[in-house]
């Protein structure tokens, strides 16, 4: 029955890979990052990251993603700065809902998170820096528009200590992706949807 079972599931991918690709497979993603964190500590930051992924099928796509952002915030009266410095790496994996040059999709992330803060005030002459490596994960939704993508993911880091609470954040991410669109009509001088950018001819 597990034999059974097997072959099927091994025909459905099978399927997938010989029917279901429209789409170039590989997709070079990178893009800037506001970040809203999640605790009262951190008002804002910006960031950017890179994404390179592969296309399963037209509509499943896996990847890896490097993300670094800067989270900060200053008192009212100017005399103390907190930085919060955080990077990322995920596998990703997203879901596409069509496969057209309108793409709304949801996903998911998971890896390493590395974290550092520091902390700077004019009556002190120190910094303070604190760093830690953390599991944790990003569900995120977003929309590809011909090669241009928006996204809002919610970094949740595990295991965080009481004084950590404020590294979890929002990250609104706006880029650019190469590659990941619908193939030509034949003119690409690359074969199988490998290297075909997709920046031409898309339907």
């Amino acid at each position: 029955m597990k034999k059974i079972f097997l072959i099927i599931l091994l025909i459905l991918i099978t399927n997938n890979f010989i029917y279901s690709q429209d789409f170039t497979k590989l997709k070079v993603e990178l893009g800037g990052i506001y970040g809203l964190p999640s605790d009262g500590a951190y008002t804002a930051g910006i960031g950017y990251y890179f994404n390179p992924s592969y296309y399963i099928t037209d509509k499943i796509n896996v990847g890896v993603k490097a993300e670094f952002a800067i989270i900060g915030a200053a008192s009212e009266d100017g005399l103390s700065v907190s930085i919060s410095a955080i990077g990322s790496y995920l596998a990703t994996f997203n879901y596409y809902f069509t496969t057209s040059k309108v793409r709304p999709y949801i996903g998911v992330g998971a890896g390493l998170y590395q974290l550092g803060s520091a902390s700077v005030g004019t009556d002190v002459a120190s910094i303070d820096v604190e760093f830690g490596d953390k599991f944790g994960v990003a569900p995120k939704i977003g929309l590809d528009l011909s090669h241009f993508t928006i996204s809002v993911s919610y970094n949740y880091i595990i295991g965080l200590d009481s004084e950590f609470a404020s590294k979890n954040y929002i990250s609104l991410g706006v880029g650019v992706f190469f590659g990941g669109g619908k193939k030509g009509n034949g003119n690409s001088k690359t074969k199988g949807g490998y290297l075909d950018f997709g920046i031409e001819d898309e339907e």
